[in-house]
């Protein structure tokens, strides 16, 4: 779930997992469990190929929450800092144990409509961590119940509520936020955060799988790793959404199928971002959350709105479940063994046919913007000629004049160049005075860039690079960067778009 909005970063974070010193039975996939029945045809200690040994895990049996695996996470986020309202996101929700049940054998958070309010907010619903918390009136803390392995794999089975305003989410945040762990603090995004699976309600086939990293405060630099799925109904179906990680790989997974792979180290490390806050940190808290409105809702929309919340009728009719985040279980596996496979391919690297892309690069230097918004969306291309053809459009929305825009797309799994020549794709810019790179990475060669220039604007050119001048064999991801040292008319608030169509590798 995506902490963005709020220039009071060192305490964003403190609402995902306060104190992290492990207690019994719990910490870094040590954990024991007594009764260890087999479920699925697996008890805890047995491995599970491609994922792992099964070290933690908990299958909502009971009549209700297990309070030795999880802790309450309540109230708004203003405990941790009186400025983090919303929980720094907008959200429009008080977060109350009340709305948290196990039933039937499946964690139930339902969101409800509040009346009369608590501290202005109209909507209550739940939101449950493995991590330590911090009481609603900054007085009482309760120390983690697990934290997972450093490195490993986390899956859930749910099913999400769909309809506008719910914004549901399965994450992970990195153990070493605050001062109470006893591990060396490090502050977020530094501290590593992965959405495993969350999704605005509104579009009730789309997910998204997300990593956040970044270097650490103040001089914070904010990156994400972000990449929609689409999926057979996320609220009238159970899926398992995935995620795992070592020091050279990381994995998103639904129905045991990969999505998105992302190879370490990341280039932005040039940057200073501690990516391997990700395999060398202490673990993370696991975290499940149903929020009501907030700001990744309604991007999509025209003109975008964020204020969304769900109707009267769902929020109060007797369907209860169509306001309910539900999990049927969630698993954690110690010793994840995935590597970036290289596989050859016809020679296309990206024909953006499917899937979307939506990047952000940030800095938030001591709490102020400093930075570019950046996002892609793929539509048909208008260049003559190429009717049918699909393109890629990023939008760089600046917040300053100096300052980088990335758009990024994961290569799964990485391809091979091995007989190909040269890279080939029309691209077209509406600011040419601007400095686009078009940048590969290699799984095993680091980052290789292009420098794009365009002669004129709005008119479509080809783009033809020699894959020798990028002294590279195989690429797992390609990134566009746009260095905006040119503001669009000297406006601060101008948008430029760089189209860029199906990427080619040609022999």
């Amino acid at each position: 779930m995506l902490h963005i909005r709020l220039g009071s970063i060192l305490l964003i974070f403190a609402i995902a997992f306060f104190g992290c010193e492990n207690t019994s039975g719990s910490g870094n996939g040590s954990a024991i469990i007594d009764d260890n029945p087999v479920i699925d045809g697996i008890k805890i200690g047995d491995v599970v190929p491609n994922k792992g040994t099964l070290v933690w895990r908990d299958e909502f049996t009971g009549s209700s929450l297990d309070m030795t695996k999880w802790n309450y996470e309540t109230g708004m986020g203003m405990q941790y800092d009186p400025n983090l309202f919303g929980w720094g996101n907008m959200e429009k929700q008080w977060y109350h144990q009340d709305n948290v049940r196990v039933a039937d054998g499946k964690l139930i958070i339902e969101a409800q409509k509040q009346s009369p309010p608590i501290d202005s907010m109209h909507f209550t619903s739940g939101r449950i961590t493995t991590a330590g918390v911090l009481s609603p009136d900054g007085t009482t803390t309760t120390g983690p119940k697990y934290i997972t392995p450093k490195t490993g794999y986390v899956e859930a089975r749910l099913k999400s509520p769909t309809g506008a305003g719910f914004w549901p989410c399965f994450w992970l945040a990195g153990a070493n936020w605050n001062e109470y762990s006893g591990f060396e603090r490090m502050f977020w995004p530094a501290c590593g955060e992965v959405d495993i699976f969350e999704a605005d309600g509104a579009h009730i086939h789309t997910v998204g799988q997300t990593i956040h990293y970044g270097t650490q405060y103040p001089d914070q630099y904010w990156f994400l790793e972000h990449k929609t799925t689409t999926v057979p109904h996320i609220g009238e179906n159970y899926h398992v959404y995935g995620f795992g990680w070592n020091n050279s790989v990381m994995h998103f997974y639904i129905n045991d199928q990969l999505t998105q792979t992302i190879v370490l180290p990341l280039p932005q490390e040039a940057f200073g971002a501690n990516t391997a806050a990700f395999y060398d940190g202490p673990g993370f808290g696991i975290i499940f959350c149903l929020a009501l409105g907030g700001w990744y809702l309604g991007r999509d929309e025209t003109p975008v709105v964020h204020d969304i919340v769900p109707s009267d009728a769902v929020l109060t009719g007797e369907n209860w479940e169509a306001r309910s985040f539900m999990v049927d279980w969630v698993r954690v596996y110690e010793g994840y063994n995935g590597e970036p496979p290289i596989a050859s391919f016809d020679g296309v690297i990206e024909d953006f046919t499917a899937g979307n892309i939506f990047q952000n690069f940030i800095n938030y230097g001591n709490g102020y913007w400093f930075a570019g918004y950046s996002e892609a969306q793929f539509v048909n291309s208008n260049r003559p000629g190429a009717s049918g053809t699909r393109a890629a459009v990023y939008y760089h929305q600046p917040h300053n004049p100096v300052y980088q825009g990335f758009g990024r797309q994961n290569i799964t799994p990485p391809m091979s160049l091995t007989g190909y020549t040269t890279i080939e794709f029309y691209a077209m810019t509406n600011n040419p005075i601007n400095e686009y790179d078009f940048a590969l990475l290699s799984s095993t060669q680091g980052t290789k860039t292009y420098r794009l220039s365009f002669a004129a604007a709005n008119v479509w050119q080809l783009i033809e690079i020699p894959i020798s001048a990028l002294d590279i064999t195989d690429i797992s991801t390609f990134t566009i960067s746009v260095w905006s040292f040119n503001v669009m008319g000297g406006d601060t608030e101008g948008i430029s778009q760089l189209w860029i169509e199906p990427i080619i590798a040609k022999n």
